[in-house]
């Protein structure tokens, strides 16, 4: 036995888990997208990003690839549609100092209201002196 089995059992009980959901929701709901040959694989998708949704909501970082952060954002400005196109800093090309910090932290993004470069220590959704 190799030392991956408990991420297969692991899997395995998710797998077993969605299935026994999917069959208690067509068995509740049997109109449910009945012209689809592949409902299980839809509903396992839609289980998918109604479980992580609220942890993308949540997220504070935003994750270095562009896909994942356009995913994630779009997650946010779901959630709380206030927060508008300020809802993450947005990057330059060029790393700049924290106009907040002590230390000489070199960032990449900028305060979306003033554009001045901030670090993720001093990031809410628009820089901390913007606030004041």
């Amino acid at each position: 036995m190799t030392k991956r089995w408990p991420l297969v059992l692991f899997f395995n009980l998710l797998d077993v888990s969605a299935y026994n959901a999917f069959i208690l929701w067509t068995t509740v709901d049997p109109s449910w997208q009945r012209a689809k040959g592949y409902r299980r694989r839809l509903y396992i998708e839609e289980l998918g990003k109604t479980l992580v949704a609220p942890q993308m909501a949540r997220r504070r970082r935003l994750p270095h690839t562009p896909a994942a952060a356009a995913l994630v954002l779009d997650a946010q400005l779901k959630a709380d549609p206030g927060l508008g196109s300020s809802a993450s800093p947005h990057t330059t090309q060029k790393r700049r100092q924290c106009v907040l910090c002590t230390s000489k932290k070199q960032v990449f993004s900028t305060c979306n209201k003033c554009d001045s470069p901030i670090c993720k220590e001093h990031y809410k959704i628009v820089c901390s002196s913007c606030l004041t």
